[in-house]
């Protein structure tokens, strides 16, 4: 609503990089939300066991829960497009390229670090309160502390940082990273959940 609404918020352009801006504030804490959330209900106190207890891989089971998560991570963005769109944004396939390449290295980003904590927490809150965490340090600092990983490159630009393609991809590839954490933990350490 506040993306086909600007004013609402006190924003008084509505055009694509407001429509960024927009997208680039809410979209990690979607991250966050889902992705803090996505074992909740296995990190329950008896849960752990009856899931390790049955026949499938354990692989499957965080796979198959990241994927959900970036199907629901890919309909919070296209719900955002359309809204833009329908609120007198006119955009392109290369407008919604640019827009992508801006919001989802700091989403998957917060998504994987709220995943991993949450794991290693054995609590969703623990993950709520890393991504918040991490996302309201970085809007305070404004990337002071962390320079070339700063999530909001595209909207404050910090100069010390790299280039916007550079911070993107050093985004991207600590995601992975910390995806990959998160599922050999979930796969590998059955003690450290049962």
């Amino acid at each position: 609503m506040c993306i086909s609404h600007p004013k609402w918020i006190g924003l008084e352009q509505r055009d694509l990089h407001t429509l960024t801006f927009l997208m680039l504030l809410v979209m990690p804490v979607i991250a966050i939300v889902i992705f803090a959330n996505s074992f909740a209900e296995e990190l329950e106190e008896r849960l752990p066991r009856l899931l390790y207890a049955y026949p499938f891989k354990m692989l499957y089971v965080i796979l198959e829960r990241i994927g959900l998560c970036l199907i629901l991570l890919l309909i919070s963005f296209t719900i955002s497009i359309i809204g833009g769109y329908l609120g007198g944004i006119p955009l392109s396939w290369q407008d919604v390229n640019y827009v992508a390449w801006r919001i989802f290295p700091a989403s998957l980003f917060l998504g994987a670090l709220s995943l991993l904590v949450s794991l290693l927490g054995r609590n969703m809150l623990a993950g709520l309160g890393a991504g918040i965490g991490y996302w309201f340090i970085e809007m305070t600092t404004q990337g002071q502390w962390t320079g070339k990983i700063f999530l909001f490159q595209f909207i404050w630009p910090v100069a010390a940082a790299t280039s916007q393609i550079e911070n993107s991809l050093y985004l991207l590839l600590l995601g992975l990273a910390l995806f990959t954490a998160a599922i050999f933990l979930f796969h590998k350490a059955r003690a450290w959940f049962v």
